[in-house]
């Protein structure tokens, strides 16, 4: 649908960006099953790499100006629960919790319920983890 009506390919009129020239996508899919889309896209008669590097490095020019405005709009940092201020004192206040992990420390796994039921010639033995969880042991021989 993006291709189709976003992209106008295949269809009586140019799409959001311009004539799409060529394009070569794929769809991935992230850790929750939704799939998002990574795509090359070429428009009919665009500007290319040199002449946008050209345009960028003249100080004088109008197109430098536009493109760092349009930039600073698309790229902006923001909280989706709430201001900056908002935010901080939220975390402030979760961090007295007793039960509060910080998400900057590595994992720390409590290895005194963990056993091991064959230990026969083994060398090392390897433990991934994910939130605390062991996910997989190798055994080293």
């Amino acid at each position: 649908m993006f291709i189709k009506h976003v992209l106008g390919v295949g269809q009586d009129h140019p799409g959001l960006y311009g004539k799409t020239s060529a394009y070569y996508a794929t769809v991935e899919q992230q850790g929750r099953l939704t799939l998002h889309l990574h795509m090359l896209l070429w428009i009919l008669k665009s500007l290319s790499p040199q002449e946008i590097r050209d345009k960028i490095m003249d100080p004088h020019s109008d197109f430098q100006k536009k493109i760092v405005e349009y930039l600073e709009s698309v790229h902006v940092g923001e909280f989706m629960t709430g201001t900056m201020e908002e935010v901080k004192e939220q975390v402030d206040e979760n961090m007295k919790a007793k039960e509060y992990r910080d998400p900057l420390r590595p994992c720390q796994m409590h290895l005194q319920n963990l056993q091991i039921v064959t230990a026969t010639n083994v060398n090392h033995v390897k433990i991934t983890t994910t939130g605390g969880k062991i996910l997989k042991i190798l055994w080293m021989i």
